[in-house]
């Protein structure tokens, strides 16, 4: 959305900061659903390459969230990163469809950014995605890229139980904690 001057140093620590993070390695296949101009685009491609993974780029602009399930299903993507308002959608497409394209169960991490996240994503994740996914919750600006993330492990609910100062609301719908400094 903006160009931002990085140093290479900078972008391999990212890098290896979302790698290690999300235990990328060679059996791994991760989306590439952004665009190339957004920093989200750079974590995954890099990532990919630099750990012996595979890259599945699809252009959700152009093909649609159809071909967006299609691929992550025929090509057993294994992390998946996109922002919020792109996973509802591959969501909403998911509730909607019988059979083997209602769930994605090879999908191992779920990596969301760039927008608030909410708590009803964390359930969309739980209903369409391996039972052992890891949510992660992503936050930074595009001139450092994710800053800080949550981690949140399969079974876990961050907000349960938590009293207002716990969580935050926007309307009805609650926030998700946007995470700790990497």
């Amino acid at each position: 959305p903006k160009g931002v001057v990085q140093s290479h140093r900078s972008v391999l620590h990212g890098i290896a900061n979302h790698v290690d993070n999300l235990r990328i390695g060679p059996s791994d296949r991760i989306s590439l659903v952004a665009p190339f101009c957004y920093d989200m685009s750079v974590s995954d491609l890099y990532g990919a390459l630099l750990s012996g993974g595979a890259l599945v780029p699809v252009d959700v602009r152009t093909y649609g969230i159809v071909r967006v399930v299609e691929a992550l299903s025929t090509r057993q993507v294994s992390v998946y990163h996109s922002t919020p308002t792109v996973f509802r959608c591959l969501s909403d497409y998911l509730a909607g469809t019988r059979g083997p394209h209602g769930r994605l169960p090879a999908v191992r991490v779920v990596l969301l950014g760039g927008e608030p996240t909410r708590r009803t994503d964390l359930r969309l994740a739980r209903a369409h995605f391996g039972t052992d996914c890891l949510f992660v919750n992503g936050y930074g600006a595009t001139e450092a890229s994710f800053t800080v993330q949550s981690f949140i492990p399969p079974g876990s609910d961050p907000a349960a139980g938590a009293g207002q100062e716990g969580r935050a609301a926007t309307g009805a719908t609650e926030v998700l904690p946007i995470g700790t400094p990497l």
